[in-house]
């Protein structure tokens, strides 16, 4: 009984020390770049620990994209909340902001933090056009 509880123990510490190389951020995607070897999605973080003093302005972070990164969209139903679908095209997908100016998309993202690269992207919705196409 105690080889059982300490496999337990063991096994348990294992996955919490895989699970903790992950990183998620909610945030605004404000631009995708995409280059020939890599994008880079710049983003703006919704929520921090501490507010943010008057007069300071929300910096912005760029992260490159792994290769493997999966973009997917949030689809809740009243039978189904957690339901998800994957997006066409991925990043490349025409609802990105691909220049200033365009709307964003608000998105949970995964970061890996030893490599510093994004692994996922959840979106959770496309922010509105402006009516006067600005």
């Amino acid at each position: 009984m105690t080889k059982f509880a300490c496999a337990a123990v063991l096994s348990l510490a294992m996955v919490g020390l895989a699970t903790a190389a992950d990183v998620n951020v909610s945030g605004v995607i404000i631009k995708v770049d995409k280059k020939g070897e890599g994008d880079n999605v710049e983003y703006t973080v919704l929520f921090k620990p501490f507010a943010k003093k008057k007069g300071e302005k929300v910096e912005t972070v760029a992260k490159k994209v792994a290769a493997g990164c999966v973009v997917t969209r949030a689809k809740p139903t009243v039978g189904d909340p957690k339901k998800v679908e994957s997006i066409d095209k991925g990043l490349a997908n025409e609802s990105f902001p691909t220049k200033e100016g365009d709307v964003g998309a608000v998105a949970r993202i995964t970061i890996d933090e030893e490599k510093g690269t994004i692994t996922q992207i959840l979106v959770l919705t496309f922010l509105p056009k402006k009516k006067d196409g600005k």
